[in-house]
């Protein structure tokens, strides 16, 4: 069978060797952390190293709150260390979170104005538990 996707890495940058695939944190809600930390260990044995997240993801699908995914992926670099040297991290920046109407969401929406003024990506290094985005 012929692949679609060329399976051979990318060089971008400073930031060396990247595979062609990306592990998505979009619905990366209701782990435990050991959980957490097999897929993302799985996704690197397959040479996936390229982890996508954002500071709005997180809400849907049984997460606690927007950042959900990003605070699961914190804590799975802060329970297995050495891990953060083998991923590249990317996140989004000036994501705006959807309004909420009931009053348990006033947090979420005042997050959202600060976010949407260019603050998700230093939100998201300090969610991820980490010092940088690579």
């Amino acid at each position: 069978m012929t692949s679609l996707v060329d399976p051979s890495p990318r060089v971008l940058g400073s930031l060396g060797a990247i595979g062609p695939l990306a592990l998505g944190q979009w619905r990366f809600t209701n782990r435990d952390v050991a959980a957490a930390t097999a897929l993302v260990e799985a996704a690197i044995d397959q040479g996936i190293n390229l982890v996508d997240t954002a500071d709005v993801y997180g809400l849907d699908w049984g997460g606690g709150g927007f950042g959900a995914c990003e605070e699961l992926l914190g804590d799975v670099l802060a329970a297995t260390p050495g891990l953060r040297t083998h991923v590249v991290l990317a996140t989004k920046g000036a994501s705006t979170r959807p309004r909420r109407t009931t009053p348990a969401r006033r947090t979420s929406r005042r997050r959202a104005r600060r976010h949407s003024n260019g603050c998700g990506p230093t939100s998201s290094i300090s969610t991820r538990s980490t010092d940088m985005i690579s």
